[in-house]
Protein backbone atom coordinates (compact mmCIF):
# COMPACT_ATOMS: atom_id res chain seq x y z
CA UNK A 1 0.00 0.00 0.00
CA UNK A 2 1.21 3.39 -1.15
CA UNK A 3 0.49 6.92 0.07
CA UNK A 4 1.80 7.93 -3.82
CA UNK A 5 -1.02 8.23 -6.59
CA UNK A 6 0.49 5.38 -8.17
CA UNK A 7 2.58 2.66 -7.81
CA UNK A 8 6.24 2.76 -8.62
CA UNK A 9 8.49 0.34 -10.40
CA UNK A 10 10.15 -0.08 -6.74
CA UNK A 11 7.16 -0.89 -5.27
CA UNK A 12 5.97 -3.58 -7.82
CA UNK A 13 9.68 -5.00 -7.75
CA UNK A 14 9.19 -4.68 -3.41
CA UNK A 15 5.92 -6.99 -3.30
CA UNK A 16 6.80 -9.62 -5.68
CA UNK A 17 10.07 -9.73 -3.17
CA UNK A 18 8.10 -9.77 0.21
CA UNK A 19 5.64 -12.62 -1.37
CA UNK A 20 8.57 -14.91 -2.62
CA UNK A 21 9.90 -14.58 1.06
CA UNK A 22 6.84 -15.22 2.74
CA UNK A 23 5.75 -18.39 0.72
CA UNK A 24 9.81 -19.53 1.36
CA UNK A 25 9.52 -18.72 4.76
CA UNK A 26 6.38 -20.69 5.30
CA UNK A 27 8.13 -23.41 3.57
CA UNK A 28 11.06 -23.69 5.98
CA UNK A 29 8.08 -23.90 9.04
CA UNK A 30 6.94 -26.83 6.59
CA UNK A 31 3.67 -25.02 6.38
CA UNK A 32 1.37 -26.51 3.04
CA UNK A 33 0.26 -23.18 1.61
CA UNK A 34 -1.03 -21.01 -1.97
CA UNK A 35 -0.86 -17.69 -2.74
CA UNK A 36 -2.19 -15.03 -5.03
CA UNK A 37 0.58 -12.89 -6.52
CA UNK A 38 1.19 -9.71 -4.71
CA UNK A 39 -0.82 -6.45 -5.55
CA UNK A 40 0.52 -2.66 -5.37
CA UNK A 41 -2.39 -0.23 -4.35
CA UNK A 42 -2.80 3.15 -3.22
CA UNK A 43 -4.24 3.98 -0.27
CA UNK A 44 -7.61 4.93 -1.94
CA UNK A 45 -7.91 1.80 -4.00
CA UNK A 46 -7.14 -0.28 -1.25
CA UNK A 47 -10.42 1.13 0.85
CA UNK A 48 -12.30 -0.08 -1.82
CA UNK A 49 -10.04 -3.27 -2.38
CA UNK A 50 -11.64 -6.19 -1.53
CA UNK A 51 -10.20 -8.99 0.32
CA UNK A 52 -10.86 -12.59 -1.73
CA UNK A 53 -13.02 -14.90 0.27
CA UNK A 54 -10.42 -18.00 0.26
CA UNK A 55 -7.80 -15.43 2.07
CA UNK A 56 -6.65 -16.65 5.22
CA UNK A 57 -3.55 -14.75 6.34
CA UNK A 58 -3.16 -10.98 4.52
CA UNK A 59 0.19 -8.89 4.57
CA UNK A 60 -0.29 -5.29 3.90
CA UNK A 61 3.04 -4.07 3.23
CA UNK A 62 3.17 0.11 3.77
CA UNK A 63 5.38 2.20 1.50
CA UNK A 64 7.44 4.75 3.92
CA UNK A 65 5.48 7.49 3.91
CA UNK A 66 2.61 5.17 5.47
CA UNK A 67 4.91 3.32 7.67
CA UNK A 68 6.59 6.34 9.19
CA UNK A 69 3.21 7.63 10.32
CA UNK A 70 0.57 5.05 10.77
CA UNK A 71 3.31 2.26 12.30
CA UNK A 72 6.79 4.16 13.05
CA UNK A 73 5.32 7.31 14.77
CA UNK A 74 3.44 5.24 17.16
CA UNK A 75 6.14 2.92 18.27
CA UNK A 76 5.53 -0.26 16.37
CA UNK A 77 7.77 -1.82 12.93
CA UNK A 78 5.36 -4.62 12.65
CA UNK A 79 1.83 -6.24 13.96
CA UNK A 80 1.21 -9.74 13.36
CA UNK A 81 -3.09 -9.63 14.48
CA UNK A 82 -5.66 -12.33 14.58
CA UNK A 83 -9.54 -11.82 15.25
CA UNK A 84 -12.01 -14.00 16.06
CA UNK A 85 -12.34 -17.07 17.39
CA UNK A 86 -11.29 -20.11 14.74
CA UNK A 87 -7.37 -20.22 14.10
CA UNK A 88 -7.49 -21.20 10.73
CA UNK A 89 -8.79 -17.29 9.03
CA UNK A 90 -8.38 -13.93 9.46
CA UNK A 91 -4.71 -13.27 10.21
CA UNK A 92 -3.14 -9.91 9.28
CA UNK A 93 0.39 -8.68 9.23
CA UNK A 94 1.15 -5.40 8.75
CA UNK A 95 5.00 -4.08 8.51
CA UNK A 96 6.50 -1.18 6.78
CA UNK A 97 9.15 -1.10 3.77
CA UNK A 98 11.13 1.64 5.07
CA UNK A 99 14.31 0.55 7.16
CA UNK A 100 15.63 2.84 9.61
CA UNK A 101 18.30 2.98 12.60
CA UNK A 102 15.17 2.40 15.44
CA UNK A 103 13.78 -0.83 13.72
CA UNK A 104 14.76 -4.01 12.34
CA UNK A 105 14.91 -4.57 8.83
CA UNK A 106 11.67 -4.67 7.65
CA UNK A 107 12.66 -8.65 6.00
CA UNK A 108 13.48 -9.74 10.04
CA UNK A 109 10.31 -8.11 10.84
CA UNK A 110 8.31 -10.11 8.41
CA UNK A 111 9.78 -13.01 9.44
CA UNK A 112 9.48 -12.44 13.12
CA UNK A 113 5.42 -11.68 12.50
CA UNK A 114 5.36 -15.16 10.40
CA UNK A 115 6.70 -16.80 13.32
CA UNK A 116 4.17 -15.30 15.70
CA UNK A 117 1.22 -16.26 12.95
CA UNK A 118 2.83 -19.80 12.17
CA UNK A 119 3.26 -20.97 15.92
CA UNK A 120 0.15 -19.02 17.11
CA UNK A 121 -1.79 -21.32 14.42
CA UNK A 122 -0.20 -23.94 15.25
CA UNK A 123 -1.47 -24.25 18.82
CA UNK A 124 1.57 -23.26 21.03
CA UNK A 125 1.55 -21.46 23.97
CA UNK A 126 2.41 -17.95 24.88
CA UNK A 127 5.72 -19.30 26.19
CA UNK A 128 6.64 -19.99 22.81
CA UNK A 129 4.62 -17.78 20.28
CA UNK A 130 4.91 -14.47 22.40
CA UNK A 131 8.25 -14.79 24.48
CA UNK A 132 10.11 -17.08 22.87
CA UNK A 133 10.19 -15.20 19.52
CA UNK A 134 10.78 -11.94 21.12
CA UNK A 135 13.57 -13.05 22.97
CA UNK A 136 15.20 -14.26 19.74
CA UNK A 137 14.36 -10.51 18.71
CA UNK A 138 16.36 -9.35 21.31
CA UNK A 139 19.39 -10.87 20.98
CA UNK A 140 19.61 -10.49 17.30
CA UNK A 141 19.15 -6.49 17.55
CA UNK A 142 22.09 -6.88 20.64
CA UNK A 143 24.48 -8.62 17.91
CA UNK A 144 23.55 -5.91 15.50
CA UNK A 145 23.98 -3.12 18.08
CA UNK A 146 27.00 -4.92 19.04
CA UNK A 147 28.45 -6.04 15.92
CA UNK A 148 29.32 -9.57 16.58
CA UNK A 149 27.32 -11.53 14.34
CA UNK A 150 28.75 -15.05 15.54
CA UNK A 151 26.52 -14.66 18.90
CA UNK A 152 23.58 -15.28 16.44
CA UNK A 153 24.03 -17.94 14.38
CA UNK A 154 21.72 -19.80 16.15
CA UNK A 155 18.83 -18.09 15.84
CA UNK A 156 18.93 -16.39 12.20
CA UNK A 157 19.21 -18.31 8.38
CA UNK A 158 19.32 -16.98 5.19
CA UNK A 159 16.72 -16.28 1.71
CA UNK A 160 17.99 -15.65 -1.52
CA UNK A 161 15.23 -13.88 -3.72
CA UNK A 162 15.00 -14.01 -7.26
CA UNK A 163 16.59 -11.42 -9.42
CA UNK A 164 18.63 -10.29 -6.24
CA UNK A 165 21.80 -10.04 -5.96
CA UNK A 166 22.01 -10.80 -1.68
CA UNK A 167 20.59 -13.48 0.73
CA UNK A 168 17.92 -11.95 3.29
CA UNK A 169 18.49 -13.01 7.20
CA UNK A 170 15.67 -14.01 8.15
CA UNK A 171 14.46 -15.32 11.87
CA UNK A 172 15.43 -18.81 12.08
CA UNK A 173 11.86 -21.05 11.96
CA UNK A 174 11.46 -22.57 15.41
CA UNK A 175 11.61 -26.05 13.85
CA UNK A 176 13.42 -28.28 16.27
CA UNK A 177 10.85 -28.00 19.32
CA UNK A 178 8.24 -29.37 16.82
CA UNK A 179 10.48 -32.05 15.81
CA UNK A 180 11.08 -33.23 19.11
CA UNK A 181 7.30 -34.50 19.64
CA UNK A 182 6.35 -37.46 17.77
CA UNK A 183 2.41 -37.25 15.91
CA UNK A 184 1.51 -39.38 18.58
CA UNK A 185 2.57 -37.07 21.00
CA UNK A 186 0.84 -34.62 19.42
CA UNK A 187 -2.52 -36.13 19.03
CA UNK A 188 -2.66 -36.23 22.45
CA UNK A 189 -2.22 -33.28 23.22
CA UNK A 190 -5.26 -31.92 21.00
CA UNK A 191 -7.18 -34.69 22.50
CA UNK A 192 -6.51 -33.79 26.09
CA UNK A 193 -7.68 -29.94 25.04
CA UNK A 194 -10.80 -31.40 23.06
CA UNK A 195 -11.61 -33.23 26.86
CA UNK A 196 -10.93 -29.63 28.56
CA UNK A 197 -13.71 -27.84 26.03
CA UNK A 198 -16.26 -31.03 26.78
CA UNK A 199 -16.05 -30.61 30.34
CA UNK A 200 -16.41 -26.51 29.78
CA UNK A 201 -19.38 -27.74 27.85
CA UNK A 202 -20.93 -30.51 30.20
CA UNK A 203 -20.46 -27.93 33.12
CA UNK A 204 -22.43 -25.13 31.19
CA UNK A 205 -19.76 -22.72 30.60
CA UNK A 206 -20.35 -22.97 26.82
CA UNK A 207 -23.35 -23.32 25.16
CA UNK A 208 -23.33 -26.47 22.40
CA UNK A 209 -23.29 -23.86 18.97
CA UNK A 210 -19.91 -22.80 20.48
CA UNK A 211 -18.73 -25.84 21.44
CA UNK A 212 -19.22 -27.44 18.15
CA UNK A 213 -17.45 -24.29 16.37
CA UNK A 214 -14.55 -24.72 18.76
CA UNK A 215 -14.26 -28.21 18.06
CA UNK A 216 -14.09 -27.27 14.53
CA UNK A 217 -17.16 -28.46 13.19
CA UNK A 218 -18.78 -26.59 10.08
CA UNK A 219 -22.22 -26.42 11.50
CA UNK A 220 -23.37 -23.85 9.09
CA UNK A 221 -23.07 -26.12 5.89
CA UNK A 222 -25.48 -29.67 6.96
CA UNK A 223 -24.31 -31.05 3.83
CA UNK A 224 -20.17 -31.09 4.81
CA UNK A 225 -21.08 -31.25 8.12
CA UNK A 226 -17.43 -32.78 9.41
CA UNK A 227 -14.25 -31.60 11.96
CA UNK A 228 -12.04 -29.52 10.47
CA UNK A 229 -8.57 -30.84 10.36
CA UNK A 230 -7.41 -32.21 14.14
CA UNK A 231 -4.16 -29.98 14.12
CA UNK A 232 -6.58 -26.86 14.45
CA UNK A 233 -6.97 -25.25 17.94
CA UNK A 234 -9.35 -22.76 18.40
CA UNK A 235 -10.23 -20.23 21.01
CA UNK A 236 -12.23 -17.41 21.48
CA UNK A 237 -9.73 -14.27 21.89
CA UNK A 238 -7.99 -11.76 19.54
CA UNK A 239 -4.46 -11.42 19.43
CA UNK A 240 -2.16 -8.91 18.87
CA UNK A 241 1.68 -8.77 18.33
CA UNK A 242 3.68 -5.27 18.12
CA UNK A 243 7.75 -5.42 17.07
CA UNK A 244 8.78 -2.75 18.74
CA UNK A 245 11.92 -0.08 18.60
CA UNK A 246 15.49 -1.66 19.66
CA UNK A 247 16.59 -1.24 22.60
CA UNK A 248 18.03 2.35 23.15
CA UNK A 249 18.81 4.55 26.29
CA UNK A 250 15.93 3.09 28.70
CA UNK A 251 16.81 -0.60 27.88
CA UNK A 252 12.93 -1.25 27.18
CA UNK A 253 11.90 -3.33 24.72
CA UNK A 254 7.75 -3.00 23.73
CA UNK A 255 6.20 -6.20 21.99
CA UNK A 256 2.49 -6.55 23.57
CA UNK A 257 0.85 -3.88 21.59
CA UNK A 258 -1.92 -3.99 23.98
CA UNK A 259 -0.21 -3.47 26.95
CA UNK A 260 1.28 -0.05 26.04
CA UNK A 261 -0.07 1.29 23.05
CA UNK A 262 -3.39 3.82 23.61
CA UNK A 263 -7.10 2.69 22.07
CA UNK A 264 -6.48 5.77 19.43
CA UNK A 265 -3.16 4.14 18.49
CA UNK A 266 -4.40 0.74 17.94
CA UNK A 267 -7.35 1.92 15.96
CA UNK A 268 -4.61 3.34 13.61
CA UNK A 269 -2.59 0.82 13.64
CA UNK A 270 -5.33 -1.82 13.02
CA UNK A 271 -7.49 0.92 10.77
CA UNK A 272 -6.66 -1.42 7.08
CA UNK A 273 -7.44 -5.09 9.19
CA UNK A 274 -9.42 -6.20 5.84
CA UNK A 275 -11.09 -8.92 8.85
CA UNK A 276 -13.85 -8.07 11.34
CA UNK A 277 -13.07 -8.31 15.11
CA UNK A 278 -16.26 -10.45 15.95
CA UNK A 279 -16.30 -12.53 12.77
CA UNK A 280 -17.16 -16.36 14.00
CA UNK A 281 -16.42 -18.49 10.84
CA UNK A 282 -19.97 -17.69 9.41
CA UNK A 283 -22.25 -19.46 11.79
CA UNK A 284 -25.12 -17.29 12.94
CA UNK A 285 -27.12 -19.75 13.44
CA UNK A 286 -27.67 -21.79 16.90
CA UNK A 287 -27.84 -25.50 17.60
CA UNK A 288 -28.86 -27.62 20.43
CA UNK A 289 -27.33 -31.19 21.13
CA UNK A 290 -29.01 -33.86 22.46
CA UNK A 291 -29.35 -35.26 26.01
CA UNK A 292 -28.24 -39.05 24.68
CA UNK A 293 -24.90 -36.91 23.53
CA UNK A 294 -24.61 -35.37 27.30
CA UNK A 295 -24.42 -38.75 28.31
CA UNK A 296 -22.14 -40.07 25.27
CA UNK A 297 -19.72 -36.81 26.09
CA UNK A 298 -19.48 -37.94 29.94
CA UNK A 299 -18.31 -41.38 29.35
CA UNK A 300 -15.76 -40.27 27.08
CA UNK A 301 -14.50 -38.22 29.95
CA UNK A 302 -14.22 -41.35 31.83
CA UNK A 303 -12.91 -43.15 29.15
CA UNK A 304 -15.81 -45.83 28.97
CA UNK A 305 -15.25 -44.99 25.04
CA UNK A 306 -12.39 -44.02 23.17
CA UNK A 307 -11.46 -41.36 20.99
CA UNK A 308 -12.83 -42.77 17.67
CA UNK A 309 -16.05 -43.89 19.07
CA UNK A 310 -16.99 -40.17 20.73
CA UNK A 311 -15.99 -38.78 17.62
CA UNK A 312 -18.19 -40.81 15.36
CA UNK A 313 -20.89 -40.11 17.64
CA UNK A 314 -20.67 -36.45 17.49
CA UNK A 315 -20.05 -36.24 13.91
CA UNK A 316 -23.50 -38.34 13.51
CA UNK A 317 -25.10 -36.19 15.73
CA UNK A 318 -24.18 -33.02 14.33
CA UNK A 319 -25.29 -34.46 10.92
CA UNK A 320 -28.58 -35.59 12.12
CA UNK A 321 -29.30 -31.87 13.63
CA UNK A 322 -27.94 -29.83 10.70
CA UNK A 323 -30.30 -32.01 8.30
CA UNK A 324 -33.45 -31.76 10.29
CA UNK A 325 -33.63 -35.21 11.24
Amino acid sequence: VTGNPTCSNYDYQMSNAYRQITSRYLTMYEVDHSYYYSECLSQEKYDEYKIRPDVDLVILVYERSIGRSELNANGVGGVYYHSGPDKSINHTIIFCDCPNFEYSDPTWILTHELSHFVLYYRGFGPEIVENHIHAIDEKYDYCVESRKPELCKDIKAYLRVEDQAYSRVVMAPYIPKMADKSKTDLQSEIVSIQKKITSLWLNGEIDDSDYLNILGYDIANPDTAKQKSSDQYFDQSTTFFTDGKKKGENDIMYHDGEEWLTDEQIQVILSRVPFESNQTNNVNKTIDLPDSFTVTAQKWLDRKINDKQFFVNLTDTVKNITRGN
